[in-house]
């Protein structure tokens, strides 16, 4: 499907589609605009090229390095695992696995752990017959 640009970005609310494809790729993927705009990516690009806006380079790092160095057990109760990944730009997943293995937060207890304020006592020896 052929769109007429110009109209299209009239309609949006901008000048001209040289200004409207600047605005809406600073907030937007490639991807996401092609669906937005009922267009292929081939089409966005083809776009983005002809309207001179640079376009960012594709893909995107697969490990996202976040400090939790800074997390304390407060933060941890008080925000919440959802929020701490959020405010580090990470899944509420990783946060967690993170959390757990390098920190050796638990954050929830297990099936085995004592409830909180409880102290185990050492089990009575078995005595063998």
């Amino acid at each position: 499907m052929i769109k007429e640009w110009p109209e299209v970005a009239r309609s949006l609310g901008f000048e001209d589609p040289g200004a409207m494809w600047r605005a809406m790729y600073a907030t937007h993927s490639i991807a996401e605009l092609a669906k937005k705009l009922s267009v292929s990516i081939h089409t966005v690009r083809v776009q983005l090229a002809e309207n001179n806006v640079d376009v960012r380079s594709r893909g995107g790092p697969n490990y996202v390095k976040a400090d939790f160095s800074d997390v304390t057990d407060d933060d941890i109760k008080t925000k919440g695992i959802r929020q701490i990944a959020r405010e580090k730009g990470v899944s509420p997943t990783a946060a967690y696995k993170r959390l757990l293995y390098s920190k050796g937060k638990h954050l929830r207890p297990g099936p085995s752990a004592p409830p909180e304020g409880v102290i185990l006592q050492p089990e009575d020896p078995v005595e063998e017959s």
